[in-house]
């Protein structure tokens, strides 16, 4: 049978030995575990290990100092676990007005003349053994052809600075 239970059978005898004495460490471990249930019903088991373990020292003063290896150890036996906070998705967070660009395009994407719009594109540029670089290239949406780019480490506006300035350096109209 304590093959099949996993047990060692010292275990068993020790555990059904009805002329046994607990030791110490079972008493004290039956004060502490009353202590813990006592305040976990207090509080409707909202404390956690650490919390308990502090709630713990604090009402047995006269106690040795308790380990929250002991309280978890304790509160396992017994079913005691703090109730986890649902997750809460995170908000969206809208952009103001103040950071929103106005919607000139209003997703028509087509030209019917070259130099009428020009949008852009940031691409990260990954190569083995190197550091990364951010491609910025403007391109012309009547034909898709790039009319200016600029290459740096950083994704940042003077970036995207650098290839406007190149492309109206190159088509001024």
């Amino acid at each position: 049978m304590c093959r099949w239970a996993k047990i060692a059978r010292s275990a068993y005898y020790k555990h059904f030995d009805p002329q046994r004495q607990s030791s110490q460490r079972d008493e004290r471990d039956k004060r502490i575990e009353a202590k813990i249930i006592e305040i976990a019903q207090s509080n409707n088991s909202l404390f956690g290990t650490e919390k308990m373990t502090m709630a713990v020292n604090r009402q047995m003063p006269d106690e040795k100092p308790i380990y929250h290896k002991t309280v978890y150890r304790l509160m396992c036996i017994n079913g005691i676990s703090s109730q986890k906070p649902r997750y809460q998705k995170p908000k969206f967070k809208h952009t103001t007005p103040e950071k929103t660009a106005e919607n000139k395009l209003k997703r028509n994407f087509n030209a019917s003349k070259p130099n009428e719009k020009w949008c852009t594109d940031i691409t990260e540029v990954v190569a083995p053994n190197l550091p990364k670089a951010y491609l910025c290239t403007i391109f012309d949406l009547y034909d898709r052809y790039p009319v200016g780019y600029a290459i740096s480490k950083h994704n940042d506006t003077a970036l995207v600075q650098s290839a406007y300035e190149q492309a109206v350096k190159a088509y001024p109209n």
